[in-house]
């Protein structure tokens, strides 16, 4: 699953892999928000 492509559609479930996966997605969560 590529998160790029859901983070667009699904702002929230980024949020949850972030806390999963805490490293490089932090920035991803910057342009969603």
């Amino acid at each position: 699953m590529t998160i790029e492509e859901n983070d667009l559609s699904n702002g929230v479930y980024l949020y949850q892999v972030i806390i999963n996966d805490k490293k490089v997605k932090t920035d991803r969560v910057v342009i969603i928000k």
